[in-house]
């Protein structure tokens, strides 16, 4: 992320931020901004019976949209890796005139180890992988945005984030060919059975509720068709029994 920022550094205004709990403050690097701590996990909001205090989504949003006044924000898994030449291109896709947009990313093999390997990465064409964890989207988007319990590092929120955008945004697209991020890669623990992962089940849930209401909203036909093509992914993933 610090190279792109680096590469686009006098054409485009771009600032770092980041989330965090208090006890994570010491892991912030000097260059990304500290939004305020984050003070409550999925485990304060549910009945999930875990130890994994993982984020909800809309606690880590909205500290980037109030810490920001920027145009456009970006929010991306944290093990996704940015090519260098990525804000030209989410400038470019903007400058045509979308308001809201996902990148799907592409796979490199997992023998790298180190920073000092990122051109290595660079080089690698890697694979296209069919995940959604990169969005872009203008600020005015946000407070449209029902996302209210989904938690990241759980299966659904990506798609719970995805079909809000396009039931509010006015040209959204999902750009699947590009070459512009990078995971190392694929070890497929996300792929976990549903059964047996109670964080994977509640957001499943929750994502699948706010489909549902989206397509009671929403009046446009076609909206309706692809959100429910999502509905029905959502659902898939929350009946499988067994590890993918």
């Amino acid at each position: 992320m610090r190279a792109a920022q680096d590469f686009v550094r006098h054409k485009i205004n771009v600032s770092l931020f980041c989330s965090q709990f208090l006890e994570d403050r010491d892991i912030v690097p000097d260059d990304f901004l500290s939004t305020p701590d984050l003070e409550r996990s999925i485990l304060d909001v549910s009945d999930i019976n875990g130890s994994k205090r993982l984020p909800l989504l809309k606690d880590i949003l909205d500290r980037l949209y109030g810490g920001s006044d920027a145009e456009y924000l970006v929010y991306t898994n944290v093990d996704i890796a940015l090519m260098p030449h990525f804000y030209l291109c989410v400038a470019g896709f903007i400058m045509q005139g979308y308001d809201a947009f996902t990148i799907t990313k592409r796979v490199i093999r997992g023998l790298f180890k180190s920073c000092e390997e990122i051109p290595l990465m660079y080089a690698e064409l890697g694979e296209r992988h069919g995940g959604f964890d990169c969005f872009v989207f203008h600020r005015d988007l946000y407070p449209q945005l029902k996302i209210d319990g989904l938690c990241i590092g759980a299966l659904g929120v990506g798609v719970g984030l995805l079909i809000n955008l396009i039931g509010c945004a006015n040209k959204f697209n999902i750009f699947r060919k590009e070459h512009l991020t990078f995971h190392i890669g694929d070890a497929g623990s996300w792929k976990k059975a549903v059964a047996d992962n109670p964080y994977n089940q509640y957001n499943l849930d929750n994502a699948m509720a706010i489909a549902q209401e989206l397509m009671h909203k929403i009046p446009d036909r076609a909206r309706k068709r692809r959100i429910e093509d999502f509905l029905k992914l959502l659902a898939k993933w929350r009946v499988h029994q067994g590890d993918w």
